[in-house]
């Protein structure tokens, strides 16, 4: 069993929020999003995204 999270590229957390590259960069830069570097690559768990996701849909408009 693999008990590995899917690593997502800047690129496909961005296609995933229908978001700029500009802005995912920022949400990383923020921590908002967790992620990590792997030789020059910026990845992001899924679960990670996810959670992010979960977080701001449920989130209350001021």
């Amino acid at each position: 069993m693999n008990n590995f999270n899917k690593l997502l590229t800047v690129n496909e957390v961005c296609q995933a929020l229908s978001i700029g590259k500009t802005t995912g960069y920022k949400l990383l830069r923020e921590k908002s999003i967790p992620s990590g570097k792997i030789g020059n690559k910026i990845l992001v768990r899924e679960t990670d995204l996810q959670n992010y996701i979960n977080e701001h849909l449920n989130a209350t408009p001021h």
